[in-house]
């Protein structure tokens, strides 16, 4: 079980969509502060600032590029003294933007998590209690989506990458819970299109994956990928690798 009242958050794509619904439900649930990472301020940002004045706070950045990253972990820090929790949310769906889409959806993803894990977490975290990342994947980095090939790479990547750190090897050196999350449809900008091609596909709000994510991080005992899906939520349980043999 992971505690969220008192500890500091910085969430990347955090002015929209299921970011947005992150930060509003952190703030929910009494964080010290929250770091709201994203290349553009929303009217989420500003509404929540109205309501809880300096305990939230945007921060500018291109979390493709490393050094604005890193320099969006250095002022949370300054801001709130701490840092707890990271969620490394960015991401695009458009394959007409393959490069991108792999540098915002994965590699982003792996800088921001290395960050947390080797500089930020070890001399900022607030208490003894493990440290959180939570890691925005999809249900397509475990599926597979046709008209989206390399939107599917990069989410399989990141599973494949919290696999890698939830390993015992792994965890003994860093004692960091790594969650990696694989929602299902959720109605974003992101899907717009995929909607209106789909119109009776079932969905997710934001605001209900945001709420999810914190259950999530109350009952999640170590490390571990769940599925977010329409009518339930639910850990999964990876076979083992002499399981896939074809007969």
């Amino acid at each position: 079980m992971t505690t969220i009242s008192g500890k500091v958050a910085l969430v990347t794509g955090g002015a929209n969509g299921i970011g947005l619904a992150i930060v509003n439900s952190l703030l929910e649930n009494d964080v010290k502060g929250v770091a709201m990472v994203d290349i553009t301020k929303s009217e989420g940002f500003e509404s929540l600032q109205h309501k809880y004045g300096s305990k939230v706070i945007f921060l500018n950045a291109d979390v493709t590029k490393g050094t604005q990253l890193e320099d969006a972990f250095e002022k949370t820090v300054q801001t709130f003294k701490n840092l707890d929790l990271v969620f490394n949310n960015a991401g695009i769906a458009d394959e007409d933007r393959k490069e991108e889409m792999i540098a915002l959806n994965l590699m982003a993803v792996v800088r921001g998590t290395c960050l947390a894990l080797e500089k930020y977490f070890p001399k900022h975290k607030s208490s003894s209690e493990e440290p959180v990342i939570v890691n925005t994947a999809s249900i397509f980095g475990l599926d597979t989506w046709p008209i989206y090939p390399v939107y599917c790479a990069s989410k399989h990547g990141v599973i494949g990458f919290g696999k890698a750190l939830s390993m015992p090897e792994a965890y003994t050196n860093h004692k960091t819970k790594i969650i990696s999350i694989c929602p299902t449809l959720i109605k974003t900008n992101l899907t717009t299109l995929f909607m209106v091609q789909n119109p009776d596909m079932p969905y997710l709000t934001p605001d209900e994956v945001g709420k999810r994510v914190m259950d999530i991080l109350k009952k999640t005992q170590g490390c571990a990928t769940w599925v977010i899906d329409v009518n339930k939520t639910y850990e999964v349980e990876f076979p083992p690798k002499e399981s896939l043999e074809k007969e």
